[in-house]
């Protein structure tokens, strides 16, 4: 596998990589628990994989209190399409996992 820097892949029309950012209601710290956190990670995973995404990086704030992901959006998807996937399939994982949420 050769490996290549992110600046070298935004160039590759094979790719579109795109950096989203979430962000909690009123930027509450909703994130310091390992398992809403977990749970977050587990909605994220699934959704890329039943909707063909790639996810490259997955991470949480320090103030626990927004997601960053960066993701390669295939080509049937607009990136508002995207946002309302991710968003959509991850609310209703968390309140599955944790109903009091």
């Amino acid at each position: 596998m050769v490996s290549v820097s992110f600046e070298e892949i935004k160039t590759d029309a094979r790719y579109n990589w795109q950096h989203l950012y979430f962000v909690s209601k009123k930027r509450y710290a909703v994130f310091r628990k390992e398992k809403t956190r977990a749970a977050c990670k587990a909605a994220f995973e699934e959704a890329a994989q039943r909707f063909g995404y790639e996810i490259r990086e997955l991470g949480f704030g320090e103030d626990y209190a927004h997601v960053h992901i960066i993701v390669n959006v295939p080509s049937k998807f607009s990136l508002q399409q995207t946002i309302q996937i991710f968003k959509s399939h991850s609310a209703s994982k968390i309140f599955e996992v944790i109903p009091n949420f």
